[in-house]
């Protein structure tokens, strides 16, 4: 199973056609909501992105994980030395792993970057993998 995330940043659910916005305003996400999973009901675990990405891609609360903002992440990737993200779990089983700001988040385990979504689907379809994207509201 392939597993495609992704995350946007800065983008409001009443602005997007699949959440019932009556203007067709993002025919992508659209087509992906139709044919995938497109969660109604979600809550933030964070009013900022660092934080709550960290929670998203660990499953922890930002109390758990203790990354509050950018001041903390040379220190947090410390913390979390001893551990295993999902990510390192599913690389070690053969998923490629990439994503969107890889330079970054290699942390979690992520290994290449993605900017171009459509061709890294294309050059990995033949594989196992788990791809992370981070649109910024405009990119889509």
């Amino acid at each position: 199973m392939n597993v495609l995330m992704i995350i946007p940043d800065a983008f409001r659910a009443d602005n997007l056609h699949c959440y019932g916005y009556r203007k067709e305003t993002s025919p992508f996400l659209d087509k992906l909501a139709s044919e995938g999973v497109l969660f109604k009901n979600t809550i933030s675990t964070s009013s900022h992105t660092l934080p709550g990405i960290a929670s998203i891609l660990t499953g922890l609360t930002p109390f758990t994980h203790g990354l509050d903002g950018p001041p903390t992440w040379e220190k947090w990737e410390e913390l979390w030395k001893p551990w295993k993200t999902p990510f390192n779990i599913l690389g070690e089983n053969g998923y490629r792993i990439a994503g969107y700001d890889a330079w970054f988040y290699n942390r979690l385990g992520y290994t290449e970057e993605v900017k171009d979504l459509n061709k890294a689907i294309e050059d990995h379809k033949d594989e196992k993998f788990f791809l992370w994207y981070l649109p910024y509201a405009g990119s889509f």
